[in-house]
C-alpha cells in the first residue's frame, strides 16, 4: 500500500469515526464504512482513537488501530453499564451476579480497563475475538502489523 492509500485510509476512519462521535448515528457510520473496499486495511491505517468508537458501537470486528498502545487485551463478564467485572481467568473466585454479556477490554499502564468490544453472548463469542485483537496488539508492539 503507497503512503497516499495509507493516509486515504487513515481519513476514511477519521470521517467515519468523527460523524459517529458527533452524531452517535451508527446506521450512517455503518453505511459508510461498507463503502470502503479494504475495511480491515483501511481500520488498521486509522488511529486507534478513531477506530475504539467504531469497533465498540458501530462495526465490533474492526482491527486495532496503527497505533494502539494497551500492555494486553483479555475478556470477562460484563455489568449492566458495560463495565468489566472481572477477567475470564477470575470468574470461579469472583462473584459475577449482575452480569448480563460478556466483554474484551484493553489494560493501559496505570489506568483502568478500556472496553474494547461489549455486548457479547457469552465466553465463547467474546474469546475469539480477544484472541484476534491480543494478535494485532503482539504484532503492533513487534513492528510487524501489516497495513
Amino acid at each position: 500500500m503507497t503512503k497516499e492509500e495509507s493516509q486515504f485510509y487513515a481519513g476514511a476512519i477519521w470521517a467515519a469515526s468523527t460523524i459517529y462521535r458527533m452524531h452517535t448515528d451508527a446506521v450512517v457510520a455503518k453505511d459508510f464504512l461498507r463503502e470502503i473496499n479494504d475495511l480491515d486495511a483501511a481500520a488498521k491505517c486509522g488511529a486507534e482513537y478513531d477506530v475504539l468508537p467504531l469497533r465498540l458501537f458501530v462495526m465490533r470486528d474492526l482491527p486495532l488501530g496503527h497505533d494502539a498502545d494497551y500492555e494486553a487485551i483479555s475478556f470477562g463478564p460484563v455489568d449492566r453499564h458495560g463495565n468489566i467485572i472481572c477477567d475470564h481467568s477470575q470468574i470461579a473466585i469472583t462473584d459475577i451476579t449482575g452480569q448480563q454479556a460478556y466483554g474484551v477490554y484493553a489494560r493501559r499502564a496505570g489506568e483502568s480497563n478500556l472496553t474494547l468490544i461489549d455486548n457479547l453472548d457469552d465466553e465463547e463469542e467474546a474469546e475469539p475475538l480477544a484472541k484476534v485483537l491480543a494478535e494485532q496488539l503482539q504484532q503492533i508492539k513487534e513492528g510487524r502489523y501489516d497495513i
